[in-house]
């Protein structure tokens, strides 16, 4: 939802920053009293969906407080996204 200039600031970034914003996004809710740990779920679709695979895949995700998330149609077959 940031829009083609951060879409732009993620190449070659893919699956890094964008992952680095949810972790902070997660442990700010909490910190602001939003959220309770354990209990955020992460969801996205295509590359958001590819996102979610990270998230889930990331040692911090248990210290950010993400419970479990839905990768809708993620992108996963990353040698066939490289072709």
């Amino acid at each position: 939802g940031f829009g083609r200039r951060y879409r732009q600031a993620l190449a070659g970034q893919w699956g890094l920053t964008d992952v680095d914003d949810v972790l902070l996004a997660c442990q700010y809710a909490q910190a602001q009293g939003w959220a309770h740990p354990g209990r955020i779920l992460v969801r996205g679709n295509s590359a958001g969906g590819y996102t979610v695979l990270r998230v889930l895949s990331d040692d911090r995700a248990a210290a950010a407080g993400i419970g479990g998330g839905a990768s809708l149609y993620g992108i996963s077959d990353l040698a066939l996204l490289n072709a």
